[in-house]
């Protein structure tokens, strides 16, 4: 192998491939990322075999090769090399020397011959179609609802699916259940498209997300063939490449736990809230951080209180519209911890309460406007009561 590369170019990919790599596996080859010369381009590749991605880098081979070198090192060794210089990779057996002006560096490495490879048939038509950043952003929405107990390995995930003729993202740990619509779409469904579903791991999606915000105005498609095990990502041309395994199992349907009418709703200001319900969230400490909303019919406004035996309490007044068939006052406990997740992702003015009975979900959806008109933006996310 012998490549010559700017420093920039390959530390901005390595930034985005070095986190897949499985830096704890037992197999030395897995810790590593893999380099490989196709013509004038650098494929660097890194896996931790649930998840693996292949970026491309321009440059210019006078010799094709292929290694693989410790992450860690060679990662944290380009990124600290002078920026804007000319990098020259030179195989020699299984050391790679690496040059740039003035330092040269040898790195061992191992036989590439063992590396994984996740294929995946590109000749099909992608299922999904949509800008990076648009999809970054659906998924940053749901992903955190996921269940962080692999006990219950079918939660841990993200669950990619159509509905109605509409792509959806959805997640839930079984207390809580984020869903999005996701609007922004570049394509329709495809034919059958009812029948494709995906349960996108959890982790994958995190590592996903971090490769789409490095270029949020990029293309991604994504492919998934119905008796292929893996889905595949790619952004733009092709520079990028992710491939996850999905979990499998039949996803639960959650869409019978979202109520679609309410005996009571409640618009408040989103900041408001967020603030009110941190404040309440710092006495809260014992079990599992709850906090008591109470509100009363012809009242504008919204009672927050918390309280725990070792360090007191806090009540305090939020301005609220508040709509209820209710007679008398009403309250209902909610997990602070949850509430401030789903209020720090929600980017409108106003939230929405959807409530019942102190025993049914509270659905939060985003309002705009001074009249705090209904946001039409396909999300929807369902928090699970605490016993009073």
């Amino acid at each position: 192998m012998k490549f010559k590369v700017t420093q920039k170019n390959l530390n901005d990919c390595l930034k985005n491939v070095a986190p897949f790599a499985d830096k704890g596996h037992q197999l030395d080859i897995i810790k590593n990322i893999l380099l490989k010369t196709n013509k004038n381009l650098l494929e660097v590749s890194a896996t931790n075999l649930d998840t693996s991605i292949v970026e491309r880098v321009q440059g210019s081979c006078t010799e094709e090769g292929s290694i693989t070198v410790p992450t860690s090192l060679f990662r944290d060794y380009v990124q600290n090399l002078p920026p804007e210089e000319k990098i020259e990779l030179q195989l020699d057996d299984k050391k790679l020397t690496v040059t740039c002006k003035n330092t040269k560096a040898v790195v061992n490495g191992l036989s590439p011959e063992n590396y994984p490879n996740f294929p995946v048939n590109k000749k099909l038509k992608p299922f999904l179609e949509i800008e990076a950043g648009h999809l970054r952003d659906d998924l940053a929405r749901v992903v955190f609802a996921a269940n962080k107990d692999i006990s219950r390995p079918i939660l841990t995930g993200v669950f990619l699916h159509v509905f109605e003729n509409e792509f959806y993202l959805a997640a839930t740990d079984g207390y809580r259940l984020a869903e999005k619509k996701v609007t922004k779409a570049l394509n329709k469904p495809p034919a059958k498209a009812a029948e494709m579903q995906v349960l996108i791991p959890a982790s994958a999606v995190m590592s996903l997300e971090r490769v789409l915000s490095a270029q949020p105005s990029k293309k991604i498609s994504l492919y998934k063939e119905e008796d292929e095990k893996n889905v595949l990502f790619i952004v733009g041309d092709g520079e990028i490449e992710i491939t996850a395994l999905p979990l499998e199992g039949t996803y639960p349907d959650y869409r019978k736990l979202l109520p679609e009418k309410f005996s009571t709703e409640i618009t408040v200001d989103r900041n408001d809230l967020v603030n009110a319900v941190k404040r309440a969230g710092l006495f809260s400490q014992e079990g599992p951080s709850s906090v008591i909303l109470n509100w009363e019919a012809k009242k504008d406004k919204l009672n927050i209180k918390s309280s725990a035996s070792q360090v007191g309490g806090n009540d305090e007044d939020v301005e609220a519209e508040v709509k209820t068939t209710d007679k008398g006052d009403a309250t209902i406990v909610l997990n602070s911890r949850y509430l401030q997740d789903v209020l720090g992702v929600m980017g409108s003015q106003s939230v929405r309460l959807g409530l019942n009975s102190k025993l049914d979900p509270c659905l939060l959806t985003g309002c705009e406007g001074a009249k705090g008109e209904q946001l039409d933006d396909g999300y929807r996310h369902a928090i699970m009561p605490l016993k009073p």
